[in-house]
């Protein structure tokens, strides 16, 4: 009998396609559970959800240990978001992980010159992704960072 894992992750998802987010959230509800999940819908959406500026603007943030990336979407689009976390120092730390359908190799190039801590391509199958993720998880869960004591909390960014 397959028990499901806990990850010791708080995972902050950026997608902008629909139904890549419910497969993505079957996906984990399939072999385990997170601590917890955000999904923004665009670049500009993480950026403003880690700076803390409206709609996030609350002290409710959960500080990510994990950012999923994909890299077209409007309005910034994932190698953006690489380039302002890199510049970033209190967000450097967070490893991102570029998830994309996109095959071209001056995109994974351009991915890594800029920080991403691995590029992955969108599986065609359901339990293809299950198991990227599953293993993608247990991977990062063994990370100093997902397990270190720290405040859950982003502090609001004035």
């Amino acid at each position: 009998m397959y028990r499901k894992k806990q990850w010791p992750l708080d995972v902050l998802l950026v997608e902008d396609e629909p139904s890549d987010v419910e497969l993505f959230t079957l996906a984990v509800a399939e072999r385990g559970q997170l601590k917890s999940l955000t999904i923004v819908h665009d670049g500009q959406e993480a950026m403003d959800y880690l700076n803390g500026r409206p709609p996030w603007d609350k002290d409710i943030r959960i500080a990510p240990n994990g950012i999923i990336l994909d890299l077209n979407m409007p309005r910034r689009d994932g190698f953006e978001v690489l380039r302002w976390l890199k510049k970033h120092p209190e967000f450097a730390p967070i490893p991102a992980i570029i998830v994309s359908s996109s095959p071209l190799q001056q995109d994974v190039r351009r991915a890594y010159e800029l920080g991403a801590s691995a590029f992955l391509t969108k599986p065609h199958q359901f339990q293809d992704l299950v198991q990227l993720l599953d293993a993608t998880f247990t991977l990062w869960g063994m990370n100093p960072l997902a397990t270190m004591p720290r405040s859950r909390q982003l502090r609001r960014n004035r």
